[in-house]
């Protein structure tokens, strides 16, 4: 493995489909090798490459190799590193993942801040929608949270090429965000399926205890 990721910062070099890249890069993630996959992603964010959107991909396979190998520096300093150079959906990619690691440490007033920044940088991204749903769930605004579904909901019915499973989402969360979004992460989280379903055949709650009052004497 050692003698196959020497090199690899090259590959930028040659003309290679950023799709391509990316896929080797989740595939290697995957199978535990993260550093082989930072040393395949770092190259396309060097000093003096060009950065667009079309590296969106990229950077966040980039950030999610860092984050396995416990590197937040490097993951805080990818991300300066965008909004410095970075076009501005490539920058708004950035903005979106800095809310998210914001609302990671419970901080969700920066992380909606990072939010309304990316929104102003780039008003017609599809990923806006779940995210800021996600993010007022988290800061405890469901009201809101369905508000802004019902929202998006009315957008999106306009576009025609809005995602379809994006609009199902929406739909969803117009009536009870907080239960769309569990749905959607059980495709990405391990176990959280099983979890809920055993979580919903589970007795309501009752009271064991009471309150008891004596009177001073």
């Amino acid at each position: 493995d050692a003698q196959e990721s020497r090199g690899l910062g090259d590959v930028y070099k040659r003309q290679v489909l950023i799709d391509a890249v990316a896929d080797a890069a989740r595939q290697w993630s995957d199978e535990g090798r993260n550093r082989d996959a930072v040393a395949l992603l770092e190259p396309w964010f060097a000093p003096g490459r060009p950065l667009d959107g079309r590296l969106s991909i990229l950077f966040d396979a980039l950030m999610d190799a860092y984050l396995e190998l416990e590197k937040p520096r490097k993951r805080q300093q990818l991300i300066e590193t965008v909004l410095e150079r970075g076009d501005s959906e490539l920058k708004c990619t950035a903005l979106q993942r800095r809310a998210v690691m914001a609302a990671d440490r419970g901080d969700y007033d920066a992380a909606l801040a990072a939010f309304r920044e990316a929104q102003r940088m780039h008003p017609d991204d599809p990923s806006h929608t779940h995210l800021e749903i996600s993010l007022l769930i988290g800061a405890g605004r469901l009201q809101e949270a369905r508000e802004r579904a019902r929202f998006w909901l009315a957008r999106a019915q306009r576009d025609r090429d809005f995602p379809p499973l994006l609009l199902d989402l929406l739909r969803r969360a117009a009536e009870d965000p907080a239960a769309a979004m569990l749905e959607a992460q059980e495709h990405s989280v391990p176990g959280l399926a099983a979890l809920r379903s055993a979580m919903a055949k589970l007795p309501p709650p009752q009271l064991r205890h009471c309150l008891l009052y004596t009177s001073p004497s």
